[in-house]
């Protein structure tokens, strides 16, 4: 479904025409949420555009989570610590530190070489505009218009009988269920698909994040 589509069912679920603008805010707030309620391997995704020689390492403009750091030719991922830590292992050469209010992140140790950083990360998808689609399969796009209807509702709460049916939850909570069931199973054939890997082709050090 295009963003435009997306607003049309809302539209016609609520029984009500809203301003355009306010209609997309709806639509990318209720995106966000759900994207924000889990940890999607849908969202998975690689920034290899900076190097370790950079002193503070700006952090991908669609950031959410952290999975893991590589660099060069390593395969053993760095560790993650603390901001409030970054002090007692500033001599570590393996670990990084991320700066969240100044969306920056920092390595540890000297920096000697200019290799590529490897960073993978969780994303937030872009705002849906009136001719884009999500960025999830299209049989889970039902379930953002009805999120829009319960986050209308919470702004137009004296309208609750043109605003609101209780199966919208329902099917809401469904479709969340499967998508996250959908998610579960993306996972899982990932990490079955390493441990049938022989033990020697999997480099020290890598975990499951």
């Amino acid at each position: 479904m295009t963003g435009a589509e997306m607003v049309t069912k809302f539209q016609n679920m609520v029984d009500d025409v809203i301003d355009s603008d306010f209609a997309y805010q709806l639509l990318n707030d209720a995106k966000n949420d759900i994207e924000g309620s889990h940890l999607w391997e849908q969202l998975k995704t690689l920034d290899s555009s900076r190097t370790e020689t950079q002193s503070s390492i700006a952090l991908p403009s669609s950031f959410a989570v952290p999975v893991k750091l590589v660099i060069g030719s390593e395969h053993s991922p760095y560790t993650l610590i603390p901001f409030e830590d970054s002090r007692l292992f500033s001599d570590y050469q393996r670990a990084f530190y991320i700066d969240f209010p100044n969306s920056v992140y920092y390595l540890t140790g000297t920096r000697s070489t200019s290799n590529t950083i490897y960073f993978y990360y969780i994303k937030y998808s872009t705002d849906i505009t009136s001719g884009t689609s999500w960025v999830f399969p299209a049989r889970f796009h039902n379930i953002i218009p009805y999120k829009m209807a319960q986050i209308y509702y919470a702004s137009n709460a004296g309208e609750k009988s043109r605003a609101w049916d209780d199966r919208w939850k329902e099917y809401f909570d469904t479709g969340l269920q499967q998508m996250q069931a959908w998610d579960d199973q993306l996972k899982l054939r990932a990490n079955r698909g390493k441990r049938t890997l022989r033990e020697g082709d999997i480099p020290k050090g890598i975990v499951n994040f």
